[in-house]
């Protein structure tokens, strides 16, 4: 159905889980990282047109993800969060 990518970045295996099962049932394409810096290493990112973000998880959290991501240019962030 729908092939834009959602990305959701989670610590916590049964919300990563549930996001995933939940977006799916719609017909969403989704990807899914237990950290931030996972998902930074996978290659999605010019792919991924929603992302989902826990805000704090070990290491890396949702916040400093962002930073990354808005500081390198990508349209996930500029797109969808005017």
């Amino acid at each position: 159905m729908a092939e834009d990518l959602i990305s959701v970045v989670d610590d916590d295996e049964p919300i990563r889980r549930t996001n995933e099962l939940l977006l799916e049932s719609f017909g969403f394409r989704t990807a899914v990282f237990d950290s931030a810096e996972s998902y930074l290493s996978s290659g999605l990112l010019r792919e991924t047109a929603c992302l989902v973000v826990d805000i704090k998880m070990p290491g890396m959290d949702g916040l400093e993800l962002q930073s990354r991501i808005a500081a390198g240019g990508s349209s996930v962030l500029r797109s969808h969060l005017r």
